[in-house]
């Protein structure tokens, strides 16, 4: 696999799915809960409504994206009260590497295949 085809693939279908999600997400903990952010799920089940199962690619984007909000919502919640997270201004890197981790995963190896061919 070419690894700048790859990355184009990545970054195209980033691209797609991440103007669905909102550019604000409140990631304020449900009643002490460190774990359970409301209105981050609530985010990810609408983009998940929008994107449908149609395309693979953008369903594990979906999937990804909503990973590394909650990775980084976990983090803001352990170092101090930060009450909101701004998607665009997560790297792209830190959703592409877990991206192309999913990918290498057995779960997601047909559509790793499907891209090689």
């Amino acid at each position: 696999m070419n690894s700048n085809d790859m990355q184009f693939k990545v970054k195209s279908t980033f691209d797609t799915v991440i103007k669905h999600w909102p550019k604000e997400i409140n990631v304020e903990n449900f009643e002490g809960n460190q774990r359970v952010f409301p209105a981050l799920s609530t985010a990810w089940n609408e983009v998940e409504k929008v994107i449908g199962s149609d395309n693979p690619w953008a369903e594990l984007m979906v999937w990804v994206i909503f990973c590394v909000l909650h990775e980084k919502a976990l983090e803001n919640s352990r170092k101090q009260k930060i009450r909101f997270i701004y998607p665009n201004d997560i790297p792209f890197s830190l959703f592409s590497n877990k991206y192309k981790k999913q990918l290498d995963s057995d779960e997601w190896a047909d559509l790793k295949k499907e891209f090689e061919n």
